[in-house]
């Protein structure tokens, strides 16, 4: 991305929607997975440190302009995301904070929270996440025993 933005997803089509504005929305969300398919088949070879691979450059292998590229990864979201300004060889980096990395010197992945049940969610998860572990390590074991 050129700029940190928080990005909100395309709103949803009505049934009075023109059949123009459905073939539009169809060609974003295409291009939208196109980009994502992309980065994902080179992740590898565009996060070396000897990537040249310009964002400009990005936007011209798949023929579009910056807006055109904003509403492609628009039409792929479900919900409110912030896009945070990055090099291409930096997207497998995590979010984190220089000045909290420095205090902590361990791994950080931070983010935003733009939805409060979200966040709740993320959490239960987070603190559900070992049970889960001791429950299928005690499903194996009770499974070894029989």
């Amino acid at each position: 991305m050129k700029e940190t933005k928080i990005l909100n997803p395309l709103p949803e089509l009505t049934d009075s929607a023109t059949d123009g504005a459905k073939e539009r929305r169809k060609i974003c969300k295409a291009l939208g997975h196109d980009i994502k398919t992309y980065l994902a088949d080179n992740s590898e070879s565009l996060t070396n440190m000897n990537s040249t691979l310009s964002f400009d450059d990005f936007l011209m292998l798949f023929e579009i302009d910056y807006d055109q590229y904003l509403l492609a990864i628009r039409s792929t979201l479900f919900c409110t995301k912030v896009m945070l300004k990055q090099n291409l060889n930096e997207i497998t980096i995590n979010n984190y904070n220089p000045m909290i990395r420095h205090m902590h010197q361990a791994n950080m992945d931070i983010e935003f929270i733009l939805d409060p049940y979200a966040c709740c969610m993320y959490i239960v998860d987070y603190i559900n996440k070992s049970n889960k572990e001791i429950t299928k390590i005690l499903e194996t074991e009770t499974d070894l025993n029989l």
